[in-house]
């Protein structure tokens, strides 16, 4: 029903969505339908699954470059050597890059005294070189770019040579793990959400999800306690209100988490004043062990997407706010309910459909009211 909905109103969608300017350039969301509701529960602005997407169009991305013109682009990918999946990732940008007829290079964020060849996935040798800042312009030894891309979600902070660095750089770092807070991107989120959902004229209880920001683990218990069950009274008024019959549940996140990392189903308060020393290491360290600030609290959508009999959800990349591709993340070892981005998960193909695409461009969009608060 939604998307004749969507097909409907597309004329006004597209005027709606128009006057937005500097969305950032690349966005990985990850979708959860409920069946009551559809809705993006995390985004990231730095993906790393482009390579699971099947045949992206190149030309999407030569669309959203035109501004810059680039001939030569430096891309600054994670520092890893052992996982390989995000190096994978930046590599079928590159090959895009290089489709679109641009010069591509890889530099290291890290300090590294000489260049590292790594062994990709696909087994291409890629070249990964020191950057410095020459003349306020940011190069490796082989490259002097006229655009950086990141792909790198700077969790670390960022080189105080990107401060000074007179070439576009893109996504802004400013919107790295660093500093950017899910809390505020759902908050954002909801806003756009809620004016796409009047303008279709549906209850914007089908498109948005209803979240807390929350002190972390060490801050205050208590405090963390308090704010969940405001958040499940909440919602349990809600679903009554909606006559939906399942017992509400919260996701406990990582505020500035990634990869997965710093995420925990919980049904009741509880349970926080059961965790055990490793859960309440979990959700306290994150990403290159970076200590855990603030929590974002969740409602938690049971998943009704289903791959090979396994839970599933759709996580859908776009070049600013149209869509390149999706797959579905499955795990055949998680329930519905369960965080499915963990160990032993997998990939299936997905061509999103016209609602995976608009919920994709809502928090496209949401991130760039993100980028343009930061910028303020």
């Amino acid at each position: 029903m939604l998307e004749s909905v969507i097909t409907a109103h597309t004329d006004a969608l597209d005027a709606y969505f128009a006057p937005t300017r500097h969305i950032p350039l690349t966005s990985s969301v990850d979708i959860r339908h409920a069946g009551y509701k559809i809705a993006s529960v995390d985004c990231n602005l730095f993906p790393a699954g482009l390579h699971l997407l099947h045949n992206p169009d190149p030309k999407i991305l030569a669309r959203a470059l035109q501004p810059f013109t680039p001939s030569r682009v430096l891309i600054i990918p994670e520092a890893h050597t052992k996982n390989l999946n995000p190096l994978e990732s930046s590599l079928t940008l590159a090959h895009m890059l290089k489709q679109c007829g641009i010069q591509t290079g890889f530099g290291w964020i890290k300090p590294i005294g000489e260049p590292l060849i790594i062994k990709s996935l696909s087994k291409e040798d890629v070249l990964c070189e020191p950057i410095f800042l020459e003349n306020n312009k940011l190069r490796t030894k082989s490259l002097l770019p006229d655009l950086i891309i990141l792909t790198n979600d700077c969790t670390e902070g960022y080189p105080t040579s990107f401060d000074h660095a007179i070439q576009p750089i893109v996504p802004s770092y400013m919107l790295g793990w660093h500093k950017r807070l899910k809390s505020n991107h759902a908050a954002k989120y909801n806003e756009r959400a809620t004016k796409v959902a009047a303008l279709l004229g549906i209850d914007p209880f089908q498109l948005t999800v209803d979240y807390e920001a929350a002190p972390s683990l060490s801050e205050s218990l208590d405090a963390l306690a308090e704010k969940a069950q405001t958040l499940l009274d909440r919602l349990t008024k809600r679903y009554k209100e909606q006559g939906i019959k399942t017992r509400p549940s919260l996701f406990m996140k990582n505020n500035a988490g990634t990869y997965g990392m710093g995420v925990m189903h919980i049904a009741s308060i509880d349970e926080l004043f059961e965790l055990n020393r490793r859960d309440k290491n979990k959700m306290q360290i994150g990403k290159h062990r970076q200590v855990v600030r603030s929590l974002l609290l969740q409602e938690a959508l049971v998943t009704i997407d289903r791959v090979h009999g396994a839970a599933a959800e759709p996580v859908i990349t776009s070049i600013q706010d149209t869509v390149l591709g999706g797959f579905y993340r499955y795990h055949k070892e998680r329930s519905a309910l369960d965080n499915l981005n963990a160990t032993n998960m997998a990939f299936a193909p997905l061509e999103p459909s016209l609602t995976h695409k608009l919920v994709a461009r809502i928090a496209a969009h949401a991130a760039a009211d993100e980028l343009q608060e930061s910028m303020s």
